[in-house]
């Protein structure tokens, strides 16, 4: 597995980056959080990762803290969650708020996000409602 990567950014869009890694320019799919937080084209980037192994090839995803990433994992193991999902939830909601939606069981909290719809919601507050409970974030 990737854990975490470091290289230098060669590129970025609304919801990806490129970092270059020696002669290796690795595509990061990426939560908008994370893109707003990238650094300067030439300029260090790391980022926490996980790598998902489909028919079509590999996609890696990127994230700017071990927490994104761990709430991206998490979000994953919810059934109808799929990465796009994922990515939304973080994209739209920073990890302390969307833990504290799920801790709160808000449907609408988590509705109001592009991908994810009513039963999708309720699949992630009884999944993840529990967990979100004993979780200890920053801001939560």
């Amino acid at each position: 597995m990737i854990e975490r990567i470091q290289g230098v950014l060669a590129g970025k869009g609304p919801t990806s980056a490129l970092l270059q890694i020696g002669p290796v320019c690795l595509e990061l799919a990426v939560p908008l959080s994370t893109a707003r937080r990238l650094p300067e084209d030439g300029e260090p980037a790391a980022f926490w990762t996980h790598l998902i192994w489909r028919e079509e090839g590999p996609s890696l995803y990127g994230f700017r803290d071990r927490q994104e990433r761990d709430l991206f994992r998490l979000l994953l193991g919810v059934q109808g969650v799929g990465p796009a999902g994922a990515l939304s939830l973080l994209s739209h909601l920073p990890p302390a708020e969307l833990v504290r939606q799920i801790r709160d069981r808000s449907v609408e909290g988590l509705t109001h996000v592009p991908r994810i719809g009513q039963k999708t919601a309720g699949r992630i507050l009884v999944d993840l409602g529990p967990k979100a409970d004993q979780m200890v974030l920053e801001g939560a």
